[in-house]
């Protein structure tokens, strides 16, 4: 009788102790939701370029033994952000040059597939169509772009709520998109824009619902994001080929691994929104890791945001990188190559395809039983590289990434004080006796 009155009370003590291991700010505390600093966190800062003048080479090789075969491949043409011959006083990104090379093998010539200006369109495919090729090839593109370190500053006073973001956003980024059909029956298991997922639901919910404007709701959850999520190591990577492709994992898939790369949580990230009714979606391209000097292949989300305009609304569209730490901001060391519009089209084949199943399905091959096409690594190189000017750009640091690994979603700590207390009337009683 005794042991078990001191194991009650040891559990009482015990749990009390634990109190402080729950992050508050996880769902239903108050924090600041301010685009640009918090009371609740400590600023840190950093400086970026205004501006970088950048020219970026890919150099793709492949080899054909055994045969001849047919290959496809795919590039996506830069442009300019905003789309316009004029200037704007909102300028991301001014492509300068785009050079795709001639391919010249044996007394063929090809040349890459025709494209608009990058000046007015965006979402372009170029690339080349080879026919009846053997040995080894080499094809190149070249980029030339002026970048833009931009900030769009955003406070709750100013943000409206759901209810005022209007179409066509409302149109294209709210449904589930983005099919997954891995035994190509025609039925897809998953998708990966998926806000009717019910776990997206209830987690976008409980994390949301004390947040009445749209900039707290979007706050919320890249904070939650931010805390609770790594970023794919390399032994992950190989796990994730296996289990989703060589596609971007579906959000529920990244909720169980609790780890993903830059689009895998772009796509989480942008479900949830869509589940609350703000319409988010991806944004590809590549960024430049100061660092080590190289580019990599890179995704981010785009989010609207209603902003007070006097009496009126607009509707302010604005970039988040959780994996970067940029919350409405865009560094000058990306280049955008292609941004989902929502729409599906036609391919060459007759099949209806996502847009961003264009972007990713870069490389195809035709051949014989007997041949082989061995595609090797794309090397990208920077022959020009200039910074200019520097911004400090102000942030809310709230650890590193991923470094509250609890499960989903946290309850709230003071809603534990009275189960505790009540734990403990046992040993409470048991003394007084």
């Amino acid at each position: 009788m005794r042991k078990c009155r001191h194991t009650t009370l040891f559990m009482a003590i015990l749990l009390t102790m634990l109190i402080p291991i729950f992050p508050a700010n996880a769902v239903g505390s108050s924090h600041t939701t301010d685009s640009s600093h918090g009371s609740d966190r400590y600023d840190l800062y950093r400086e970026f370029p205004e501006h970088t003048d950048v020219t970026i080479n890919f150099s793709y090789q492949f080899e054909v033994t055994g045969g001849s075969a047919d290959v496809d491949l795919n590039v996506a043409i830069p442009f300019d952000i905003p789309l316009s011959t004029y200037e704007s006083s909102l300028i991301v990104q001014d492509v300068t040059d785009v050079h795709l090379s001639t391919v010249n093998i044996g007394e063929n010539v090809y040349e890459p597939l025709p494209y608009e200006d990058h000046n007015t369109h965006m979402n372009q495919i170029s690339g080349w169509r080879l026919t009846d090729i053997r040995g080894d090839i080499s094809i190149e593109a070249e980029f030339s772009a002026r970048l833009y370190y931009q900030k769009w500053n955003v406070n709750t006073t100013d943000s409206g709520t759901t209810a005022d973001i209007t179409s066509p956003y409302k149109d294209l980024y709210l449904d589930d998109e983005w099919e997954v059909d891995q035994d190509d029956d025609g039925i897809p298991e998953q998708y990966r824009y998926h806000p009717g997922s019910p776990i997206i639901q209830r987690t976008a919910y409980a994390l949301t619902d004390q947040e009445p404007t749209v900039l707290g709701k979007v706050r919320a959850i890249y904070d939650w994001m931010r805390q609770h999520f790594n970023t794919t190591a390399d032994d992950q990577r190989v796990i994730d080929k296996i289990k989703y492709g060589a596609y971007p994992k579906w959000p529920e898939g990244c909720i169980a691994d609790w780890y993903g790369d830059n689009d895998d949580q772009s796509l989480l990230m942008a479900s949830m929104l869509r589940a609350v009714g703000i319409p988010a979606w991806l944004e590809l391209g590549y960024r430049y890791d100061r660092s080590i000097e190289q580019w990599f292949g890179h995704g981010w989300l785009n989010v609207v945001i209603p902003v007070r305009s006097g009496w009126e609304f607009h509707q302010v569209v604005a970039p988040i990188d959780i994996v970067h730490q940029e919350f409405l901001t865009r560094d000058p060391y990306r280049i955008t190559e292609w941004v989902d519009n929502g729409t599906s089209f036609t391919n060459e084949k007759g099949e209806l395809t996502f847009n961003l199943d264009h972007y990713y399905n870069f490389f195809s091959e035709t051949s014989g039983p007997q041949v082989m096409v061995f595609l090797g690594p794309t090397t990208i190189t920077t022959p020009g590289f200039e910074e200019y000017g520097y911004v400090r750009d102000y942030y809310d640091h709230i650890g590193e990434q991923g470094d509250d690994d609890s499960s989903l979603p946290l309850p709230n700590p003071i809603l534990l004080v009275p189960l505790l207390f009540l734990m403990a009337l046992p040993a409470i009683r048991s003394r007084r006796r």
